[in-house]
């Protein structure tokens, strides 16, 4: 039996490395991640996400972590697009809380209420919105990336 191609997920989530596998499980490769592989976290990390764009902001972890590792590496960037907010938070979705309010209440817990905050009193009409995901694949000789969306809308209470 020939053995399963390594590829790396480019991220320090367990649970997004659980789904990964969960959703691809039975395809011909072995997905590891980098806390698999004994990565230690480096400052620059924090800074591989400056783009306006998901797709961008993919892979240019996706090529990060390829250059560290050699191996295939698969990246992704994803958020929340408000129609109301013109988007946003957008790319800025992981941050988009005030820094006080995220150290007060946790980043994910201040995104939530500064989200709602924004859209007190808008009308369920205008709370339209779409998560939207873009993925990277990068190896030694070429690099892709893929996109999608889901729409919805924003409810009025967590």
């Amino acid at each position: 039996m020939k053995p399963r191609r390594r590829v790396l997920v480019a991220t320090r989530s367990p649970q997004k490395l659980v789904e990964i596998r969960e959703i691809l499980r039975g395809a011909p490769v072995e997905f590891v991640s980098i806390t698999d592989l004994g990565l230690p976290p480096l400052p620059e990390e924090e800074e591989l996400e400056p783009f306006d764009s998901f797709a961008r902001n993919a892979l240019s972890k996706a090529r990060y972590f390829h250059s560290r590792t050699g191996l295939p590496t698969v990246a992704d960037d994803s958020g929340l697009c408000v129609d109301e907010l013109e988007g946003a938070p957008g790319v800025r979705t992981k941050r988009f809380a005030p820094p006080a309010m995220a150290e007060r209440l946790g980043q994910d817990e201040a995104n939530k209420r500064h989200l709602l905050e924004l859209l007190e009193g808008v009308p369920a009409e205008r709370r339209g919105a779409r998560y939207h995901c873009a993925i990277a694949a990068v190896t030694e000789t070429d690099s892709a990336h893929f996109e999608g969306s889901v729409e919805g809308s924003i409810a009025e209470e967590p």
